[in-house]
C-alpha cells in the first residue's frame, strides 16, 4: 500500500494542463488513486469497467484527459509504471491523440 508522500509524475504530454506531480489519494476501486498536487483539480485512477488508468477531473466521471492504451493482463489489473502508450484528448481538433512524448512514473 502507498505510503504518504509517494506519487506519480506527469511530464512532456502534449497536453500540457496534466503534466505535474500528482500526491497518493487513497484508493478507488480498491487501487491507489492520486491527486494533481498544487490545484488538486485533476486525478489519476484505474477504473475497473474500461480496465484502464485514466487522468481525469473527478474518479469515474467522463470527463478524462488521458487513459493508458497498454492491454491489461488477463489479472485485470496493471501498475500504472507499465503504461508506456497514452491517448489524449485535443480540445483544438476535438479528437484522441497519441502522446509520443508523454512520461509517466
Amino acid at each position: 500500500s502507498p505510503q504518504y508522500g509517494t506519487g506519480i509524475c506527469v511530464e512532456n504530454s502534449i497536453r500540457s494542463s496534466i503534466n505535474g506531480y500528482y500526491a497518493y489519494n487513497g484508493n478507488y476501486e480498491g487501487l491507489p488513486s492520486y491527486n494533481e498536487y498544487f490545484t488538486g483539480a485533476k486525478y489519476i485512477y484505474f477504473l475497473r469497467y474500461y480496465s484502464q488508468w485514466n487522468i481525469g477531473n473527478v474518479k469515474g466521471d467522463v470527463s478524462i484527459f488521458a487513459y493508458c492504451k497498454d492491454v491489461v493482463p488477463p489479472t485485470q489489473i496493471m501498475d500504472i509504471q507499465y503504461c508506456k502508450h497514452w491517448a489524449v484528448w485535443s480540445n483544438t481538433n476535438q479528437v484522441w491523440s497519441y502522446d509520443t512524448s508523454i512520461n509517466v512514473y
